[in-house]
């Protein structure tokens, strides 16, 4: 919906899905950083880096170091954008 430019209608559907509620596996942490790309694009900031910050503890959890990178440089990558340089660092 984002790239037909339906930003609304993808708005809407975004709120409709139920992040908490998938299992914690390593598939479920990829749909968060997704999900988070996602609320990047559509909401703020804050929204979108507490979901990555959420996929970055479930990978550490979990152990799997390559979804923890892979989150935790998408987090920075938002931090990048939004000009907050001291988090982007981090």
């Amino acid at each position: 919906l984002l790239q037909l430019d339906r930003r609304s209608e993808a708005k809407e559907r975004l709120s409709e899905i139920q992040i908490e509620t998938l299992p914690l596996k390593s598939s479920s942490i990829y749909a968060r950083i997704e999900y988070a790309e996602c609320l990047a694009k559509l909401a703020s900031t804050r929204p979108a880096a507490e979901q990555f910050a959420i996929a970055i503890q479930q990978s550490q959890n979990l152990g799997n170091s390559r979804a923890e990178s892979y989150a935790i440089g998408r987090l920075a990558h938002l931090y990048e954008q939004s000009k907050q340089w001291q988090e982007a660092q981090q």
